[in-house]
């Protein structure tokens, strides 16, 4: 049971919400005695009509949604790019699509059937690295690479700069020049 007392706060001015003009439901509550001389009050003519409002919320009741991830695969080419929406993100959805053919690089997110897919070479997607390391820089500040980092930026050069620099690996393909 809650102690919050009714009245404004001090310094405040109380508010009251305004009587509804039409509410839905109306009880009429009439005094049949009085409490001090109980002396029937049947017969008589109220002399202030008091008025009050409550308003009742309805039951709350949960609402279950259901969803269902779908992922995109983009299959890049030289002149254009196949997007496949897909329920999995098994290796099937990659094999199926390539079928004999094998990538040059292959861009992904570690996930394993993206690192089993056919490619000459595999290629971490940076932008995942540069917000995986984004994350470790936040919890592990102190961390030599990450005041590296962090320097870097300060000095105006990007993020992807510099991990490639302290990484000491080649690029072989990026997703987004503005990484």
């Amino acid at each position: 049971m809650r102690n919050k007392k009714k009245d404004a706060k001090p310094g405040h001015e109380k508010q009251r919400r305004q009587l509804v003009e039409n509410p839905n439901k109306v009880i009429e509550v009439y005094a049949d005695h009085c409490e001090n001389c109980d002396h029937t009050l049947f017969d008589q003519v109220p002399v202030q009509v008091i008025r009050r409002q409550t308003t009742e919320l309805p039951e709350i009741k949960p609402v279950v949604i259901e969803t269902k991830n779908w992922w995109q695969w983009i299959f890049p080419g030289e002149d254009c790019a196949y997007h496949r929406i897909e329920p999995s993100r098994r290796y099937d959805v990659a094999e199926e699509f390539m079928r004999e053919c094998e990538a040059e690089v292959w861009v992904c997110d570690c996930w394993k059937a993206q690192l089993n897919a056919p490619a000459k070479a595999h290629q971490i997607c940076l932008a995942h690295q540069i917000r995986n390391v984004q994350g470790l820089m936040e919890k592990r500040p102190r961390l030599a690479w990450a005041k590296d980092l962090n320097t870097a930026k300060h000095n105006g050069q990007s993020a992807l700069q510099k991990l490639v620099q302290l990484m000491g690996a080649p690029v072989l393909h990026f997703l987004s020049p503005s990484v």
